[in-house]
């Protein structure tokens, strides 16, 4: 099952950012025994051609075109959905720049075992210069302390 988390305002709500609350959408109902039920009239009618980050898809949602859609606000608390939703997407900013450094380091530790065994090679053939211990090690470390997932 898919789950959307989409910002929307509730009748009655304040107009501007204070009046968004976040709402949890299933694609597909939830039955109260926890068993999936029907479809949540959740549809993509298009996606997006864009330029940029085109592993990224960006599309256009459609809820509750034809009975209503059904969505659980988070948390339960309405009028907070800009907080919510900034809440989150700091917690996935950090998430980002950890795995880039994740990728950094990796490369960093490919390009020092290159060198480090390139080293090993008869001097006549090695036109590398080898990696000091030192350097070596720290980015080991670095590597082991972002290896998370």
């Amino acid at each position: 099952n898919v789950v959307h988390l989409v910002l929307a305002r509730i009748e009655g709500a304040e107009p501007g950012t204070k009046g968004l609350s976040l709402f949890l959408v299933p694609r597909v109902r939830i039955n109260e025994d926890g068993s999936l039920g029907e479809l949540n009239d959740v549809t993509v009618p298009s996606i997006e051609h864009k330029m940029g980050i085109n592993g990224s898809a960006t599309c256009v949602m459609q809820f509750g075109d034809e009975d209503g859609s059904i969505g659980e606000v988070v948390g339960g608390v309405e009028h907070q959905g800009i907080r919510q939703m900034f809440h989150m997407m700091n917690a996935a900013r950090i998430g980002v720049g950890i795995q880039g450094l994740a990728v950094a380091s990796a490369a960093t530790s490919a390009r020092s075992s290159t060198r480090a065994s390139a080293s090993k090679a008869p001097a006549s053939s090695s036109s590398r210069t080898p990696l000091r211990p030192a350097f070596r090690s720290s980015s080991t470390r670095t590597f082991a302390a972002t290896s998370w997932q």
